[in-house]
């Protein structure tokens, strides 16, 4: 993707250095304005460094074979994005004003425009600064942020520029450019349960939740509406999806059956405790040298899936450690399923915690595919395997 980047004079203008670097890493072609501010603030140096392209800006303006570059790159850019964008950037861009580089290239766009605002509160908060950024958003200017918290003088107030994890993912989301599953609702689990011993102690698995949220993660960006039930885990909520935390296998069970019957799609990709304490300890065990625990079963939540199952694809997940093939296609048939991943699982405990996962993939129909790349690339290899169904 051709992306126009312009940046304004301001403290955030340090972040926008990270965003274009990230930006460039995922393959995307971005070109550089800065006003004149803004080179008081980061180097244009820094901006060549990072995408091999000139930086434009006042003391740069375009010459030569690229003195129409103020009317080409704009024109021939996929996305306009200006991070960080000031007040006064925002007001002169709502009326028309183009009294810089940088202004000059919004007004001659003809591509979707993303303000990323940063400012103090009260100026964000300003009557005139909102009223102008009413008449971009009525004319579809995309606005990431800005956020709500401490901001560079010490006050406390929405007009933060947003980070750029969160400011990625958001770009990512809006001009992704597979939308093959807008209008599909997809229902994930994700993680591991924990079961109370007592107070202090559960019963757990070593899954850190990561494939559940990258294939959450890969749906979203491909149009789906996801909601996501997660076990205990620390992974941020992927952009656009609900999230439904939940503690142990019960709570998972009933939450799946609660959700069910909005999805299309149920990926159950969580790594459920099988059994449970028949009885919680109210107060911390002391230290002995021997105790006993009676376990008992916990709900078969794929099961009980199976007998409200109308039209909906089921896919489950399996972790093995030795005859995979046999072992999955098992589960298949048994849990009646449309496709099941099964994990192989090392000595070393790959795959759990790892960005990187290795799955046989198998189908009621037959299909046989064998995956060993990111958590990311598989979620998105069985989403288009899912296409083909729906």
């Amino acid at each position: 993707m051709k992306i126009l980047f312009g940046i304004c004079g301001g403290i955030s203008a340090y972040k926008a250095a990270n965003f274009v670097s990230s930006l460039v890493k995922e393959g995307n072609e971005v070109n550089v304005v800065m006003t004149q501010n803004a080179t008081r603030f980061v180097s244009p140096l820094t901006f060549e460094a990072l995408t091999k392209n000139i930086c434009y800006s006042e003391s740069n303006l375009p010459s030569g074979k690229d003195s129409i570059a103020h009317i080409t790159l704009p024109q021939k850019s996929d996305v306009f994005i200006i991070c960080p964008a000031t007040a006064n950037t925002i007001s002169k861009i709502a009326l028309g004003i183009a009294d810089n580089l940088l202004t000059t290239m919004a007004i001659a766009r003809k591509c979707p425009l993303v303000l990323v605002p940063a400012m103090n509160d009260t100026m964000w908060g300003n009557p005139s600064v909102q009223d102008n950024v009413k008449k971009l958003l009525a004319q579809d200017v995309i606005f990431f942020g800005p956020a709500y918290g401490r901001l560079a003088c010490d006050s406390i107030g929405s007009g933060r520029m947003l980070e750029v994890p969160e400011l990625l993912e958001m770009f990512n989301y809006h001009f992704y450019p597979k939308k093959d599953f807008v209008g599909k609702k997809i229902l994930i689990t994700a993680g591991p349960t924990r079961e109370p011993i007592d107070p202090v102690r559960y019963i757990s698995n070593r899954s850190s939740g990561k494939m559940g949220f990258a294939f959450a993660q890969a749906a979203s960006l491909r149009g789906a509406q996801v909601r996501l039930i997660a076990g205990p885990t620390g992974l941020r909520t992927p952009y656009m999806v609900e999230r439904i935390d939940v503690e142990t296998t019960e709570e998972m069970f009933k939450s799946v059956i609660d959700n069910f019957e909005f999805c299309d799609i149920l990926v159950m990709a969580a790594a459920v405790s099988d059994f449970k304490v028949d009885q919680r300890y109210t107060k911390k065990i002391k230290k002995k040298n021997n105790l006993e625990l009676n376990l008992i079963s916990n709900p078969d939540i794929l099961k009980e899936v199976n007998l409200l199952k109308k039209n909906q694809i089921v896919i489950g997940f399996a972790a093995e450690t030795e005859n995979l093939s046999t072992n999955a296609n098992k589960k298949l048939v048994e849990k009646k399923l449309d496709y099941i991943v099964a994990n192989k699982i090392h000595e070393t405990g790959f795959p759990f915690g790892s960005e990187n996962n290795e799955v046989l993939i198998l189908s009621s129909s037959g299909d046989y595919y064998e995956l060993n790349s990111t958590k990311i690339n598989i979620a998105n290899f069985i989403l288009d395997i899912i296409k083909e169904k729906i």
